[in-house]
C-alpha cells in the first residue's frame, strides 16, 4: 500500500514537472517539487491551478507513506492518491 501512494505521487509529479505550466519553475527552500506544484497553483489556469493544490495534498501522503512507521488508514490513502494522480494528470492533458 505505501508503494501504491508512492508511485501515484510520482506519476502525478512527473506529469507536473514536464508540463508547460511548471516549466521554469524554481527550486525552493522545499525544493524542487513543492516549486512544481507552485508553479501550477499560481497559473491563470483554473484547471492548472486545481492541479497544483491536489499536488500539494498529495505530496503530503506521500511523505507519510515514504517516512512514517505508524499510518493508519493507509488502505484508504492509497486508494485516495491514485485518485488523485489520475485528476492530476487528467487536468494537464
Amino acid at each position: 500500500m505505501r508503494s501504491a501512494v508512492s508511485r501515484s505521487y510520482y506519476a502525478a509529479y512527473h506529469a507536473a514537472r514536464n508540463h508547460r505550466a511548471a516549466a521554469g519553475a524554481e527550486s525552493s527552500r522545499f525544493g524542487p517539487h513543492q516549486a512544481v506544484w507552485n508553479a501550477l497553483a499560481a497559473s491563470g489556469n483554473p484547471a492548472w491551478k486545481k492541479a497544483g493544490n491536489l499536488g500539494r495534498n498529495l505530496v503530503i501522503f506521500r511523505q507519510r507513506a515514504d517516512y512514517e512507521d505508524d499510518f493508519p488508514g493507509l488502505l484508504w490513502h492509497a486508494r485516495k492518491s491514485l485518485g488523485i494522480a489520475e485528476d492530476i494528470i487528467r487536468l494537464l492533458s
